[in-house]
């Protein structure tokens, strides 16, 4: 393992899982609670619009579960990358009096600006950079929370053509369809934020298979020592055929 691969993955990788079991944690709870109880509320309000709602909160989590193993693969190559272009910089600055003394310096440059990427380009070119696999990852999340937000807005609509039926026929008075309304923005909000929290999660994954990748190696040289040999050593020395 190089030395800038390790202190990524105490870094970086790290601190993913700690977002995700900290403040990640936190919101997932309060946003579940959330979900929970605006749903409640808006079955009171009225079921026939609520059930088109949780119709496409469903629809919405069969669409994003290929996105969250998405999501793990893409943080999981972003963080190698990151790794590799520690690393670069780690054994360049470490071994800098080695770097000056053959004039490497143009060497090593190109050798970390090849791990980070172009940053000059809107659509990074087909690497493994960190550029690269972080704007796929930016775009995987934001296009994760934005298709719930989407297909929530889109739901609104559907059941604003039903409460038009449902008013015009006396079943549902406008006070209860405004009360709803409300409640469907509140719900709106609360699932893009279950949808970053997701994302985070999915990130951390990530990141945790990296680090206990590294915990669970079997060293190769055991904890206690060694092996002891058998017989002991008694230092004899035999030189045949030395000219």
């Amino acid at each position: 393992r190089k030395s800038g691969e390790i202190v990524s993955r105490l870094g970086s990788d790290t601190l993913l899982i700690q977002v995700a079991t900290t403040s990640g944690l936190n919101e997932l709870i309060i946003g579940v609670v959330q979900v929970a109880v605006i749903v409640s509320l808006m079955f009171v309000a009225t079921w026939q619009l609520t059930v088109i709602v949780f119709g496409t909160l469903t629809a919405w989590c069969c669409v994003a579960s290929p996105f969250f193993i998405l999501i793990a693969k893409i943080t999981r190559r972003y963080q190698d990358a990151l790794g590799r272009a520690a690393n670069a910089s780690t054994e360049a600055i470490g071994a800098m009096r080695t770097v000056r003394a053959f004039c490497a310096e143009g060497v090593e440059h190109a050798r970390y600006a090849a791990a980070v990427g172009d940053h000059t380009h809107w659509c990074p070119p087909a690497n493994d950079s960190t550029y690269r696999h972080g704007v796929l990852k930016a775009g995987v999340g934001t296009g994760l929370a934005g298709s719930g937000v989407l297909m929530l807005m889109g739901a609104i609509q559907v059941a604003i053509w039903v409460v038009l039926l449902l008013v015009s026929s006396g079943e549902l008075s406008l006070g209860m369809f405004m009360a709803f309304q409300a409640y469907q923005f509140q719900l709106g909000f609360a699932v893009a934020k279950l949808g970053g929290c997701l994302a985070q999660f999915a990130a951390a994954k990530g990141g945790a298979a990296r680090v206990f990748e590294l915990l669970e190696r079997p060293p190769k040289i055991p904890p206690t020592g060694g092996h002891a040999p058998e017989a002991a050593a008694k230092g004899e020395i035999r030189l045949e055929g030395v000219t």
